[in-house]
């Protein structure tokens, strides 16, 4: 056998190799093929997961929802008798109708009873969103929308800030002491710690981290057994009906007091009453009381039978100091007024009314703060606090700790305190006193004011 020609040998060598390398470069081929098909799956497991969790949320909310509609319909049927009996009545329904109407029209917007009217919806409507936004923010997907955010962040920052519900915070800085932070927040540092519960032996605070500085005394009261005081078209009116919610006592106090006045000056002025507490008690700014039913801001009697609707400045000259001496000496005979504030350019004609009545400046010393300076404020009942001279803020405490209702016999005092002065009944032979600077010669008694009985 001949041996094949060199160049045949040569192309069966070239073709060989060749053959190898293609078959290595479809098997690599093969190879990556396979390997992108499974990435391709692994991506698409994926974001089929992802989508998944993306509707999870959804899913969530429609469960969440079906859920609350399940709720609503068994509180339905079980519990129709709370809802009806917090509702407001149908003539309060129909009253409020009524006026939304009449102070529609443009001419009627700036009286004083729409402006008061407006004011009260405008009030009514903000504590019901934020009651529902507190509500839908509370848990569940809801936190994450913009509307709830917003919502914390604004309640955040009031609470940074100082919040007339009770509570300040204040952010460390890095690396800054404990004493530093407490005297930069105006607090001592044990206070710092007793707010926080921080150890003694923690010297520095957390960088970045917020810490209590300030609680109101007043946090977590709250009204139970609670009484609307509704207006009397006579007697008195109330600026914001809605928040006219107080302990029988303080209730049963105003209504008597309040009839007691009219009774001996019917031809009066209306005494105006603003804000006692809201339903169930709790925060209620713009105050940092009224929460628990046994606060009251009382508008003054004006000279001359001038009406308002609101609760309006008042002067020396404009005050009705005799009929505004007489309830607060029906308060006084209760023996259940704590403290009241009103400014101290108003406490010189109470002070003089109640001489006209028969008191004395050393009966009077425990009552008025007058003629004392500002500083010493603490040393009566009535006492000077910047912003109350366009009303005064009583407050009183409860005789009976079981149900807060006023006794017989504080109510018996109350209505006896027309004839009486503050040292015992007042003697008929005697003269009243004349407060200095009052009589003018030819108008007809004391200043033209009515001198009580």
């Amino acid at each position: 056998m001949k041996p094949a020609p060199r160049p045949l040998l040569m192309l069966w060598l070239v073709v060989t190799l060749l053959g190898a390398d293609l078959g290595l470069a479809a098997r690599s081929f093969a190879a990556g093929r396979s390997k992108a098909k499974a990435t391709t799956s692994h991506s698409g497991s994926k974001t089929k997961s992802k989508a998944a969790a993306k509707g999870a949320p959804k899913a969530h909310a429609a469960k969440d929802k079906a859920t609350a509609k399940g709720k609503a319909a068994a509180t339905k049927k079980g519990g129709a008798k709370t809802a009806k009996a917090k509702a407001p009545s149908a003539a309060e329904l129909k009253k409020r109708k009524a006026l939304a109407k009449e102070c529609a029209a443009k001419s009627k917007k700036k009286t004083a009873k729409c402006k008061a009217f407006l004011a009260e919806e405008k009030d009514r409507a903000q504590d019901a969103e934020n009651a529902r936004l507190a509500k839908k923010c509370a848990k569940g997907p809801a936190r994450k929308t913009k509307q709830c955010k917003a919502f914390r962040a604004a309640q955040a920052k009031s609470q940074s800030s100082g919040s007339i519900c009770g509570r300040k915070y204040g952010t460390a800085r890095k690396k800054e002491s404990l004493t530093s932070f407490a005297r930069r927040y105006r607090v001592s540092a044990g206070t710092v710690r007793a707010l926080n519960g921080l150890d003694a032996k923690i010297k520095r605070l957390k960088g970045g981290k917020r810490y209590l500085v300030y609680k109101s005394p007043q946090e977590g009261v709250v009204l139970t057994g609670g009484v609307l005081l509704e207006a009397d078209a006579e007697r008195f009116g109330m600026q914001r009906p809605h928040r006219g919610w107080g302990k029988p006592l303080l209730v049963d106090v105003l209504r008597n007091a309040i009839a007691t006045v009219h009774a001996s000056t019917p031809l009066g002025s209306r005494l105006i009453v603003g804000d006692l507490s809201k339903e169930g008690g709790g925060c209620l700014p713009p105050h940092r009381s009224h929460r628990g039913g046994l606060d009251v801001d009382l508008g003054l009697y004006m000279r001359g039978g001038h009406q308002r609707s609101w609760l309006g400045l008042a002067t020396p000259e404009t005050l009705d100091a005799d009929r505004t001496w007489q309830l607060l000496r029906a308060f006084l005979a209760t023996n259940s007024l704590q403290y009241v504030f009103l400014d101290l350019g108003l406490q010189k004609p109470l002070y003089e009314a109640a001489l006209r009545a028969g008191e004395t400046p050393k009966s009077l010393e425990p009552v008025l703060q007058y003629p004392r300076p500002i500083e010493r404020a603490r040393e009566s009942i009535v006492r000077h606090l910047k912003g109350h001279a366009d009303h005064i803020h009583a407050r009183f405490f409860c005789l009976d700790e079981v149900d807060c209702t006023l006794p017989e016999a504080a109510l018996q005092r109350l209505q006896a305190a027309r004839i009486e002065t503050l040292g015992g009944p007042a003697d008929e032979d005697t003269p009243r006193r004349r407060a200095p600077g009052v009589y003018r010669r030819g108008d007809g008694g004391y200043g033209g004011l009515a001198v009580m009985p």
